[in-house]
């Protein structure tokens, strides 16, 4: 068991099953225990732990803490071939927030469409204060004991990042005072009046 901790926040990894974990303070969050990493590609489904080559390693840097993991070489239809990427889970120790980073390195011999890493959590015990956040039109959160069952969502490969924003229009103008003037909601359109010429 591989184990980082900034803080508060604890990160672990299972180097058995690739599954991580990661709690604050009583409350853990863990990956479901039926999740297997894998990479939906051209040539079939291929997972992780299928790699000749697996390698981990904690990592310290000037920002944060984490766990790197490595995955080269890959037997497809009995010919092996040298592809390979790394994962990397890490806290970052300023505002102890958790990312997951997934790079490849090598790109030969697999065509990769659909990357199912990291895990889907296991929130089965519903409480009022747990959310899901999905990055869809201006953001949704989704309470853990929602009774209404979510259904697809058309995300279409498509997520925003952490700096998605809220579109806004916010105009201020000395038109205030302007007596010949139409506000719309805070922004203020002058109407100037033209003079006739005869």
């Amino acid at each position: 068991m591989l184990d980082i901790k900034i803080n508060a926040i604890q990160l672990r990894m299972d180097e058995s099953d690739l599954r991580f974990s990661f709690c604050k303070g009583e409350t853990e969050w863990s990956w479901t225990k039926d999740y297997r990493p894998k990479m939906e590609c051209k040539e079939g489904t291929v997972f992780f732990d299928e790699a000749l080559e697996i390698h981990h390693e904690l990592v310290q840097n000037g920002i944060g803490k984490g766990i790197r993991s490595s995955f080269a070489g890959f037997e497809i239809e009995g010919t092996k071939v040298p592809y390979a990427f790394e994962t990397y889970a890490w806290i970052e120790e300023t505002t102890e927030d958790i990312f997951f980073e997934w790079v490849p390195i090598c790109e030969e011999g697999i065509t990769v469409e659909k990357v199912f890493w990291p895990g889907e959590m296991e929130l089965e015990e519903k409480k009022n204060d747990w959310y899901t956040l999905l990055n869809m039109q201006q953001g949704v959160l989704i309470p853990n004991d929602w009774e209404t069952e979510l259904t697809a969502i058309p995300f279409d490969g498509f997520f925003e990042t952490a700096g998605g924003y809220m579109p806004c229009l916010l105009y201020t103008s000395d038109a205030a005072d302007e007596e010949d003037s139409v506000d719309l909601g805070g922004r203020r359109i002058i109407k100037k009046k033209k003079k006739r010429t005869n």
